[in-house]
């Protein structure tokens, strides 16, 4: 049921990956669907405790930017994470180097929105 969003998501949203995990890294979504059951290949330490980060990454594949965030229940309480970002091909472009990825949930359907502001070509608004 996550995965169509999170690919719905990361599709509209520009970005290259969008993981949903545990609060311990196991992935419940991922891109290539082979690594779901897997543990995320990023820094998780901030987002149990309800703070995100932000790190760059140097994989086989590339240079990656990429943020991990807290996903809580309605009473505050970190139930998971998400993790998305963007494969970056030129490491000296400022707007890759400054555009931050928002990731939410819209509050009346509750589907799963990527956001990489300073892109005014893309439809942010789901189906």
């Amino acid at each position: 049921m996550l995965q169509p969003l999170t690919e719905a998501a990361r599709k509209r949203g520009g970005v290259n990956f969008i993981v949903v995990s545990n609060v311990h890294g196991f992935r419940y979504t991922q891109t290539n669907p082979a690594r779901i059951g897997k543990r995320m290949v990023a820094t998780i330490g901030p987002a149990p405790a309800g703070n995100t980060y932000v790190e760059s990454v140097q994989d086989p594949l590339g240079y990656e930017i990429q943020a991990t965030a807290p996903v809580t229940d309605v009473h505050g309480t970190v139930v998971g994470l998400v993790n998305a970002g963007l494969r970056v091909s030129r490491i000296d472009s400022a707007v890759f180097r400054t555009s931050p990825i928002l990731l939410f949930l819209d509050g009346d359907d509750r589907d799963l929105i990527a956001l990489r502001p300073g892109r005014p070509d893309r439809d942010t608004n789901p189906p």
